[in-house]
């Protein structure tokens, strides 16, 4: 086999281009199925990244304003995808350390900032619309009847 520059390239930035590649059809596939956050669908309770695959929808509208609405930090996530492209390779592993947990706890910072101080409507707690919650009621109607 061939060693040219596509599978080089392939080499060495498959564990970018992979989670690349998925979060792209994930947005895609949330855009045409209305498909909701799967831990808030399954909780209620609303993860670090509520309202990311909105606000890619939104910026891919032109609605920069409703993304950064819908979660600020949206324009992180291709700029860490980028940087661990950039810190790719073992001589790298402290810039990608460095990128994946500051990612991380900036996502963790703003998550806790807009539940708790500004009681964001974005990530307003549902307990009700839960698949958990529905499952419980399911199984109470049945236990019942």
């Amino acid at each position: 086999m061939k060693d040219n520059a596509l599978s080089r390239a392939w080499r060495n930035y498959k564990d970018t281009i992979i989670p690349v590649l998925c979060l792209g059809v994930y947005v895609f596939l949330a855009y045409l199925l209305h498909i909701p956050c799967p831990f808030r669908y399954a909780t209620g309770i609303p993860c670090p990244g509520c309202g990311m695959t909105r606000a890619y929808l939104l910026v891919f509208e032109g609605d920069f304003a409703g993304a950064f609405a819908m979660h600020p930090l949206w324009p992180l996530i291709p700029i860490a995808l980028v940087l661990l492209a950039v810190f790719h390779g073992e001589r790298r592993k402290l810039g990608r350390t460095l990128t994946i947990w500051g990612t991380v706890l900036l996502m963790l910072g703003v998550y806790v900032y807009r539940m708790f101080v500004l009681h964001d409507p974005v990530l307003a707690v549902t307990p009700e619309e839960s698949l958990a919650h529905i499952i419980s009621e399911w199984i109470t109607r049945a236990l019942v009847h």
